[in-house]
């Protein structure tokens, strides 16, 4: 994103746009992390931050691969939908043709 709006390249949207939506975005994650860390913190005398940081550093791991991977997955999804129709209109056709499919 940094990139992008840095350079211009691959979008049309202006740098500001995608500075204000990141400040929106990070802005919201921290301040979700700010409320919820002293209450699980006094509620659990501590004993929650390890847990709640490995399960973010999970969290946000999973998410990194799957933003690598998202572009992947729709060429996958795509090919299994046309597969999925062509397999339907296949069996259909045979249907009206009187065969067994």
């Amino acid at each position: 994103m940094l990139f992008a709006a840095s350079t211009s390249l691959g979008t049309d949207i202006p740098p500001v746009v995608s500075l204000i939506a990141g400040l929106i975005t990070a802005g919201a994650v921290h301040g979700t992390k700010a409320a919820i860390r002293p209450v699980l913190n006094a509620g659990s005398a501590g004993v929650a931050a390890p847990v709640v940081s490995t399960t973010e550093d999970i969290a946000s791991t999973a998410l990194a691969f799957v933003a690598i991977l998202a572009p992947f997955l729709v060429l996958f999804a795509i090919a299994g939908f046309v597969w999925l129709v062509v397999r339907w209109r296949r069996r259909r056709r045979l249907a009206a043709q009187g065969q067994p499919a």
